[in-house]
């Protein structure tokens, strides 16, 4: 029996989306001791010792934002190994934010965007607050995740539509 033990990491990813489809991203701090330092990341963190990962998501959401009452939906039914990661396996959130920017409140991080999926894909997002460009984390994990929250909320959205034709083809006048 090997005398290495394998370091497994659960976190979960926090994918707020507005109603143009655009993701809230968060621009990690600079400090050198932490994962991707000054790069754009999803907000989030580890799963603690004792929790599940949808506990984890709501105490990092209030950590980070400072967001409470929201309804968090799951993306996919279990944790994912981060191919691209070693050691980290993630389960991802999404939900709706419907707040403008200025009721938000950055407890983490040093900046934060809306960004549509092409601007994250292109591998760069421009930080109002410092007047240039930043690098997004480097991982597939990022890039297929989006597309998992972007397909749930596209055919949210065409559920809701869907919904609102028939009350109003329906509704007695």
């Amino acid at each position: 029996m090997s005398n290495l033990i394998k370091i497994i990491k659960r976190v979960v990813v926090l994918i707020p989306v507005n109603k143009e489809f655009k993701f809230l991203m968060q621009l990690r701090d600079f400090k050198s001791e932490i994962t991707a330092p000054g790069q754009w990341g999803f907000f989030g963190g580890g799963v603690e010792i004792g929790e599940v990962s949808i506990q984890a998501a709501y105490r990092e959401l209030h950590e980070e934002l400072n967001i409470q009452n929201v309804n968090l939906v799951k993306l996919g039914e279990q944790e994912k190994k981060v191919s691209d990661l070693p050691g980290l396996y993630s389960t991802a959130y999404t939900f709706f934010l419907n707040e403008n920017k200025s009721n938000i409140k950055l407890l983490e991080g040093v900046d934060y965007k809306f960004a549509s999926f092409n601007e994250i894909n292109s591998g760069y997002i421009y930080s109002n607050k410092f007047k240039k460009k930043f690098q997004v984390v480097k991982t597939k994990y990022i890039n297929k995740t989006l597309l998992q929250a972007l397909e749930f909320w596209k055919n949210e959205n065409k559920r809701i539509n869907l919904f609102n034709d028939y009350n109003k083809f329906y509704t007695i006048q």
